[in-house]
């Protein structure tokens, strides 16, 4: 179980299958019998599902699985990278099934996105990987709020850098800021420090638990335990399924 004995008074297990969670108007996420199946041939795999939860506005929360568990199909679906087979997605009130087209483009420049494998474009320098988001989602290209984030994350020295010459938490921070310049309101992060060493690991998260105290709703697949203390809920997933949810603070 992902919890650490000293953090057990904090807890409060809520059902596998979340019918003790009412939904409400503070949910910015709300997922209900969300299922993922692959056909190959003749044979289907279920890879998710079925599983339900919400998040709130402003919660850091997270997704705890090993690998194989689910967690990231389940993050690509709630990016809108994948599709459900069935079952449904609101984000912000809006299915996510149904936006199509240039509303579809234009959702995804509304939530930023975090890789654990940065995803930077090893052609364009540092503040052209940041501005890049602006240009894909047709939006106004705001470079004095690219140096802005830059500067906050400890990355302005490297504006003219190419990619290829920085470190694993440089390349992160500079994917966080990419995930910013748009100005979302939501921030989903698919294992951001897994490819990270100790040191780096911590930095990221804390910058990430800076920008959820500013307000923004911060989403993150993790299968480290050791970052439950960052977290005000989470699941777990095993086998595709939610085996527990948990209220930490």
């Amino acid at each position: 179980m992902f919890i650490n004995s000293s953090n057990a008074n904090k807890l409060r297990v809520v059902n596998s299958v979340n019918k003790d969670y009412q939904t409400t108007n503070d949910d910015i996420i709300t997922c209900t019998d969300v299922v993922k199946n692959y056909k190959n041939g003749r044979n289907i795999t279920r890879a998710l599902g079925p599983v339900s939860f919400q998040v709130r506005k402003g919660e850091f929360f997270g997704i705890y699985g090993r690998s194989g568990s689910g967690k990231s199909t389940l993050m690509n679906i709630l990016t809108s990278l994948d599709s459900t087979t069935t079952g449904e997605i609101k984000i912000n009130q809006r299915i996510i099934s149904k936006i199509k087209g240039q509303d579809l483009r234009e959702y995804r420049g509304s939530v930023g996105i975090i890789f654990q494998s940065y995803n930077l474009l090893p052609n364009l320098n540092v503040i052209d990987n940041i501005i890049v988001a602006s240009w894909a989602s047709n939006r106004v290209v705001n470079t004095t709020y690219a140096k802005e984030l830059m500067e906050k994350l400890g990355i302005s020295k490297l504006a003219k850098m190419n990619i290829k010459n920085l470190s694993g938490g440089e390349k992160q921070r500079v994917a966080i800021a990419r995930a910013l310049i748009n100005k979302p309101t939501i921030l989903f992060c698919d294992e951001p420090t897994g490819a990270l060493d100790f040191s780096n690991e911590k930095q990221v998260i804390e910058i990430l638990k800076d920008l959820n105290n500013t307000g923004i709703t911060v989403v993150m697949i993790t299968h480290n335990s050791e970052l439950e203390e960052y977290f005000d809920r989470f699941i777990t997933l095993n086998d595709g399924k939610i085996t527990n949810q948990l209220n930490l603070k």
